[in-house]
């Protein structure tokens, strides 16, 4: 995952990576948990649904630690692994591996919402886009709207059809370079 600053130019936009993941990342944390837990590859969008309708959430993982913009997620993958495998162990039931699963969701917004905070004071920016896998999220999208609410900065999502992968924004730039190059006009 990575935390991009982008800059209007003439031709699109000028990328500086500023921050991000720098070993695994978000979705791969959910899908890591969501296989160990028997659910299909890509897991996400199943782990999304426990997380919503779970109730209370586990107190057994801790926060995700920021280093300047960036993050390390391994840590967290072990943790939540570690919980369901006890939790399977000792019989606690399913009740408990739901919590685990929501409270994992709420330590990755809680990351993603301090790395924007601190991308605002380092930068200044004021205009947040959120897209890809995990920005699909119903549960992640409610806890970033709430924790970021009121932070003086207009934070936007994709739509969850165009964010389930890079592949439709990586499309859309090439086609935009290319239609400035041939001269079409098209821009997106």
């Amino acid at each position: 995952c990575e935390l991009l600053l982008a800059s209007k130019t003439e031709n699109g936009y000028h990328l500086d990576i500023i921050g991000g993941t720098k070993d695994i990342s978000f979705g791969q944390v959910l899908d890591r948990v969501g296989v160990f837990l028997g659910y299909d590859f890509p897991a996400g969008a199943a782990l999304d649904r426990i997380a919503l309708s779970a109730g209370e959430e586990s107190k057994v993982l801790k926060k995700i630690p920021l280093s300047g913009l960036f993050v390390n997620l391994s840590g967290i993958d072990t943790q939540c692994r570690r919980a369901v495998s006890l939790s399977e162990d000792e019989k606690e039931g399913q009740g408990v591996v739901d919590a685990v699963i929501r409270e994992l969701f709420t330590r990755i917004a809680e990351a993603l919402a301090k790395l924007t905070e601190e991308a605002i004071k380092e930068t200044g920016i004021r205009k947040i886009l959120f897209s890809g896998g995990v920005a699909c999220s119903e549960s992640i999208r409610r806890h970033l709207d709430e924790m970021l609410r009121g932070k003086s900065a207009e934070i936007a999502f994709g739509t969850p059809l165009m964010s389930q992968d890079n592949a439709v924004g990586t499309a859309l730039l090439g086609v935009m370079a290319y239609g400035n190059e041939a001269g079409s006009g098209f821009s997106g």
